[in-house]
């Protein structure tokens, strides 16, 4: 149930160990993952996509939210969302993998 959307985290290679670390699920449950020198970029497809509450999800992006801003880049395609204008993007990595 609830809104699924598609969902691309492109991490820098600084940031891996850590994500793996602290975020297992990512790994296992992303539908598609890219790797380049750089780092890497997982793809989620028509998932749940929560990040508030206390979810994995939650804590995922208040752990993002947590680093410095440059690592990272998280970008949620909604298609049931109301305001598509509206940007759900965050992180400043935009030389992605």
């Amino acid at each position: 149930m609830g809104v699924r959307s598609d969902v691309g985290l492109a991490v820098k290679s600084e940031l891996i160990e850590e994500l793996r670390e602290k975020h297992p699920w990512v790994f296992e449950e992303a539908d598609d993952e890219l790797s380049q020198v750089e780092g890497k970029l997982f793809i989620f497809q028509a998932i749940t996509w929560y990040d508030f509450g206390d979810g994995k999800v939650a804590k995922l992006c208040d752990w993002l939210k947590s680093k410095d801003a440059s690592p990272y880049r998280l970008v949620q395609a909604c298609y049931e969302d109301p305001d598509p204008e509206d940007s759900s993007s965050s992180g400043e990595w935009l030389d992605n993998p």
